[in-house]
Parts: structure tokens; C-alpha cells; sequence
């Protein structure tokens, strides 16, 4: 089991939010450094990272 399913276990699914990729390429470039894969997989999945309103990581 990946951490993204360990995360969907314990929140469910993202609500209202289509998943989808971004152009993670782009945006390491724009940051500068490589992003964790498991970070990027988060907000393909749960989008801006918004999970509950006290819990924003991005």
C-alpha cells in the first residue's frame, strides 16, 4: 500500500476535486529543486492540498 492509499484510507477521497497531473517538470524548474514524488502525488490527487480548513500544507 502507497502512502497516497494510506492517506485515502484514513481522509477518503478527495471531494470536488478532480484528480489530475501537472506539469511537475515546470514547476521543479520554476522552484528550482525536485519535489518528492509522494508530495506531487498528494496534490494530483487532493489538489491544492486543502484537506480540512486547519490543514493546508501548501
Amino acid at each position: 500500500m502507497s502512502s497516497l492509499d494510506e492517506l485515502r484510507a484514513l481522509l477518503g477521497e478527495p471531494v470536488g476535486q478532480e484528480a489530475h497531473s501537472r506539469d511537475w517538470d515546470e514547476v521543479e524548474q520554476y522552484v528550482g529543486s525536485a519535489l518528492p514524488s509522494d508530495f506531487k502525488a498528494f496534490l494530483d490527487a487532493y489538489g491544492s492540498g486543502t484537506v480540512r480548513p486547519s490543514f493546508e500544507p501548501f
